[in-house]
This record gives structure tokens, sequence and C-alpha cells, in this order.
């Protein structure tokens, strides 16, 4: 079985048992990284200070709430390469019946997003506010495509990208792509990056951009250096702007 067949079996196998796991493949790396656990292993956590201390995967929401839980996985079943999938015994491994529960998403329709930017318009116009992201939720019916599959073409669509998928009870099953890193350390510095402005990959990776791009990563960058004010983060040096192709 050539590895992205192997994989595509594996998530789909892992999927219809309903097991909680967290798979990620890192920029750069073709072969998935993968966590498996049990339902005891699950954490809900009531805020992030409760993380010192702790070790294993963190499924977070920039708030934490009732709605969009802290969730972390403790350590359990590791696998690194194709080799330990290949030898890991999932027929072994019992299903899940503790299934993910439906959410009530706040679903508005297409004319009243479009209200809402209008509106938006007028209150930056009339405050002291610079930039507002407004964004709505688009439902789709699921069909009986392969997780699996679309995971891994996904994984080669952005080989430069963080591609993960994640099934956990209290998230759902997510899966996405993106090539923002939020903090490294390197020795004893750490380093972030301000990501803004996208457009569509081109072969000749010749890339153009308007001011509004231009603009849009200047701002977050702004907002990045008033941070590190703000908590007396220094000494820092900065670099860029440039392209990043994922």
């Amino acid at each position: 079985m050539i590895k992205g067949e192997l994989y595509t079996a594996f998530f789909d196998q892992l999927l219809a048992k309903n097991r909680p796991f967290a798979a990620w493949s890192m920029p750069g790396e073709s072969t998935p990284e993968l966590l498996l656990g049990e339902l005891s292993d699950i954490l809900i956590l009531e805020d992030f200070n409760k993380l010192n201390g702790q070790e294993g995967f963190v499924f977070a929401p920039f708030r934490n709430d009732g709605v969009s839980p802290l969730i972390l996985m403790k350590p359990g079943v590791y696998l690194k390469d194709k080799k330990a999938v290949s030898a890991f015994n999932l027929d072994a491994l019992p299903a899940v019946e503790c299934g993910n529960e439906k959410k009530d998403f706040h679903i508005i329709s297409e004319e009243q997003y479009l209200k809402d930017i209008v509106e938006t318009v007028r209150v930056i116009q009339t405050t002291k506010l610079s930039k507002v992201i407004v964004s709505r939720i688009i439902p789709a019916e699921r069909r009986k495509e392969s997780i699996g599959e679309l995971y891994i073409q996904l994984r080669r669509q952005t080989p430069n990208a963080l591609v993960y998928l994640v099934n956990l009870p209290g998230a759902g099953l997510w899966m996405g792509a993106t090539p923002e890193v939020l903090l490294q350390s390197k020795g004893k510095t750490l380093e972030t990056v301000s990501l803004a402005g996208t457009q569509s990959r081109r072969d000749d990776s010749d890339y153009r951009w308007a001011t509004k791009e231009i603009e849009e990563q200047a701002f977050v960058s702004r907002y990045m250096l008033d941070v590190f004010y703000k908590f007396n983060i220094h000494p820092y040096t900065t670099q860029g702007p440039e392209t990043l192709e994922s």
C-alpha cells in the first residue's frame, strides 16, 4: 500500500470508529504525525492558565467559553511515521459511542451578511476602528467523500503549511491548513509572524501586491509591535515583509 492510501484508510477507519485523534503535517514534511487517545485523555479546561505544566495536543479557540471550549488531549499513542502507522493494530481499537454533538451555529443569510458589511463600513467611518473582519458560516451537505483522501489532497496542495485533521469530543471534526507561525522558540529567542494578505498561487511565483494587501499586512505588524510595547517585550528585531508561498 502506498503512503497516501495507507493514511487515507487509517484516517477513515479512525473516523468510522469515532476515535479521538489529532493528525498534523509540519511545513515541508510529507508524512503526518498522529496522536491517538481515549475519552479519559480528553480534558475540558476552564481557562488557559490550566495548561501550565500540562503536555499533549491543545485545540483552543481565541476566546474560551461554553460553546467553544479549551480542549487538551493528553499524550497517548504517538505514531510518527509510516512504519509506526503500518504496525499499529487499528482493528483492536473499539468504537467510541460518545458521538460529537451537533451544534447550532449562528447561520445568517447572504442578504443579512451584506447588510452587516454596510453597517461595518459606517462604523469604521465614524469611529476609530481601522480594520474589521466580517465573516459568516456557509453550511454545505457532506457527501460520502473520504475525509482521509481529502486530507492527503490538502497536504499535497499546501506543502509549506501546517495541515491538520482533528476529531475530538466537544470540538467535532476539523481539517485545515495554515502557513502562519504563532510562536517558535530558537535557543533564547522567540519568533512570530504577522501574516496577512492572500492571493491565488501562481506557477511562475511572480506575485504582485496591491495597496489593499500591503496595508492589511502592515496593520497586523503594527498591532504586534503595539503588543510588544504594552508588555515591555524588548529587544526585538523585525524582518520583511516578504512573500510566503504555502
